[in-house]
């Protein structure tokens, strides 16, 4: 599969959601979505494996068989909504949304496993991405600018790492929605600065009073993009505008 940009790893988890109809649940218990993944067709089935016949994964996805394996205590922890075993999941259901085949040979030449080890690392870091924006979706986060990394996590489940990670791409949305322009490194800012303070002229410099007026919680109108089919539009004065793919629709 072609390299996919996070927008896109971001509305596949989401169409993902909506189609398995978990998009309203902020913590959906994984061990239910693997069942409605087999009812919807995505896998043929899932099996619970002993751990002593899996020693080096906790999970794995066969794309030539549509299975899905699972360690048994993966399985259990996910019950017990362990944030790791979740994520687990959530990674390898990356794994067949985004229909990788991740074709491994344990007799392949070196060379050919050179030629597919970029393959594989691709997949693994889009499936991770996907994790996240499927456990953790943008657009029920209720972010702002003081949302806190120990928030996201409590929110959806999540490790405190992961949601640490999630946070910062929750900050790169949220700035692109509201037109904020990304912060400048201290040290830019710094040697800036002192341009300034000796008489040069300088435009790059945003005050925290510009920033400090947009912390504000994003709130979507619950209808339907015609443009990308998200539930992502937000008043824009008479229309209303999609968030993720920039349609605006409503009355001129």
């Amino acid at each position: 599969m072609a390299y996919l940009e996070d927008k896109d790893l971001e509305r596949a988890a989401r169409n993902l959601r909506l189609e398995l109809g978990i998009d309203d649940q902020l913590r959906p218990d994984m061990t239910l979505v693997l069942q409605k993944m087999k009812h919807h067709g995505y896998i043929v089935d899932y099996a619970r494996v002993p751990d002593h016949l899996m020693p080096d994964a906790e999970a794995k996805f066969n794309p030539d068989e549509r299975r899905l394996h699972l360690r048994d205590s993966t399985y259990r922890a996910a019950q017990q909504t362990v944030p790791r075993s979740r994520w687990t999941i959530a990674h390898e259901l990356g794994h067949v949304a985004l229909n990788h085949i991740r074709t491994r040979h344990r007799s392949a030449l070196p060379r050919e496993i050179e030629r597919i080890a970029p393959t594989i690392r691709r997949d693994e870091a889009q499936a991770h991405k996907f994790a996240a924006a499927f456990l953790a979706p943008f657009h029920r986060a209720d972010f702002s600018s003081a949302t806190t990394p120990e928030e996201i996590a409590h929110r959806f489940g999540i490790s405190l790492p992961a949601a640490r990670r999630r946070v910062d791409e929750f900050a790169q949305m949220y700035r692109r929605l509201l037109g904020i322009p990304r912060p400048l490194p201290q040290g830019i800012v710094d040697f800036l600065a002192e341009a300034q303070r000796k008489g040069h002229k300088v435009m790059s410099l945003v005050s925290s009073e510009t920033l400090a007026e947009h912390p504000r919680t994003i709130y979507y109108e619950g209808d339907v993009c015609p443009g990308c089919n998200n539930f992502m539009l937000v008043r824009n004065g008479l229309n209303m505008k999609c968030d993720y793919c920039g349609t605006i629709t409503g009355n001129d």
